[in-house]
């Protein structure tokens, strides 16, 4: 059987050759130009990677790539996060909720004002970051944080 390009030539510039797809489960080939075409159309134009010939290829190894790259990176607890052995996520987010009218606010108690959970989970974080804390915590990472929270108060309470 004859190496050919699934796309058959579609932008093949002169003599150029095969590349065949990187994906370990999959015999086709691709043009070099046929594959830069298709990240266009993927809308990955700045992919350094290695050329798949199709976008299940391409899509699927992509994802493992990620998948990977978000294993290596660590997750560090909520209190050991800290600019100081006081002073970490966990810390900063009881203050706030021990904090008169806070705990309230979060509950809706502040209905006129017209914040949500998840507005008020975004000010956490920022409030966080204000305090030196270096480790990104978006908004909802503290939201469920204070979930969590409350489920462990009313399962102590329990």
């Amino acid at each position: 059987m004859e190496n050919t390009c699934n796309l058959r030539a579609k932008f093949l510039k002169k003599d150029e050759h095969l590349d065949k797809c990187n994906n370990p489960e999959c015999q086709n080939f691709i043009h070099p130009s046929c594959f830069n075409k298709l990240l266009v159309v993927f809308a990955a134009e700045d992919w350094e990677g290695p050329a798949y010939c199709g976008k299940r290829c391409f899509n699927s190894n992509k994802k493992m790539l990620e998948a990977a790259v978000s294993k290596v990176k660590e997750e560090v607890p909520w209190h050991t996060d800290r600019p100081t052995p006081e002073r970490n996520s966990m810390s900063v987010i009881i203050d706030w909720l021990m904090t008169d009218g806070n705990y309230s606010r979060w509950q809706g108690g502040d209905k006129q004002n017209g914040t949500s959970k998840v507005g008020i989970a975004n000010e956490l974080s920022q409030l966080r970051k204000a305090k030196g804390i270096t480790v990104d915590r978006p908004g909802r990472d503290v939201h469920v944080r204070i979930n969590c929270l409350e489920q462990q108060f009313k399962a102590a309470k329990d």
